[in-house]
């Protein structure tokens, strides 16, 4: 009779004193409860960006696709403005250069003539002199 009182006796203190079972079932149970509310807010993350965020990002994919196209034909616009740019560019510079090099050869032409006349004038002056100068000494020796 003393092995079931000791048992007995074991397991009321157990009951008493052991608070494992009732720990083990509460760590499970608060676990299981973080678990659960968790499960919910996923669950409420998942549907709110179902609801509202995937539209959104559909219309803004769409909005960028939009954009995307039209800044390609704002390039291929760039693009024709500065080729018509730079011809247009070339051949105002060479019509410029043609210019500056017709109007410094009118000057250079000019120059020429001027210095050609002052060098006939001069020609001529000498040529004066030189027959006065001969005539004259011509007179003098006929004189003679």
């Amino acid at each position: 009779m003393s092995v079931p009182i000791i048992k007995d006796c074991g397991e009321i203190w157990n009951r008493l004193f052991d608070h494992r079972p009732f720990l083990n079932g509460e760590i499970k149970e608060s676990r299981g409860d973080r678990e659960i509310s968790r499960l919910f807010e996923i669950h409420e993350l998942v549907t709110d960006f179902r609801d509202t965020q995937i539209p959104k990002t559909c219309e803004k994919e769409n909005t960028l696709n939009k954009l995307n196209v039209l800044l390609d034909i704002s390039l291929q616009n760039c693009a024709i403005v500065n080729e018509n740019k730079e011809k247009y560019s070339q051949n105002q510079t060479l019509e410029a250069k043609r210019a500056l090099r017709k109007t410094e050869w009118e000057n250079f032409m000019k120059d020429i003539r001027c210095k050609y006349s002052n060098i006939d004038k001069t020609f001529k002056e000498k040529e004066d002199e030189l027959k006065e100068f001969y005539d004259d000494l011509e007179k003098k020796l006929h004189v003679n």
